[in-house]
């Protein structure tokens, strides 16, 4: 059964996972409709903003032609 302890649960497991899975960006509000319960259906509706700067946990892979090896292209 889906009551309100399970709706709030499941919202914290995606606060979350969003907060150590994707730094990007900060979410803003979870909806959780449980009108279609009955056919097996939940909706989960994300609003989020995207971070425009660049943070410490960003991973960048720089990749050179020419820097640092003889290696022929």
């Amino acid at each position: 059964s889906i009551d309100e302890t399970l709706i709030t649960e499941i919202k914290d497991l995606i606060e979350r996972a969003v907060l150590f899975f994707e730094t990007r960006i900060s979410l803003d509000d979870i909806t959780i409709d449980i009108d279609d319960v009955q056919e097996g259906l939940i909706r989960i509706h994300l609003e989020y903003t995207i971070s425009s700067i660049n943070t410490r946990s960003n991973i960048v892979y720089p990749f050179y032609f020419e820097e640092g090896s003889e290696v022929s292209l």
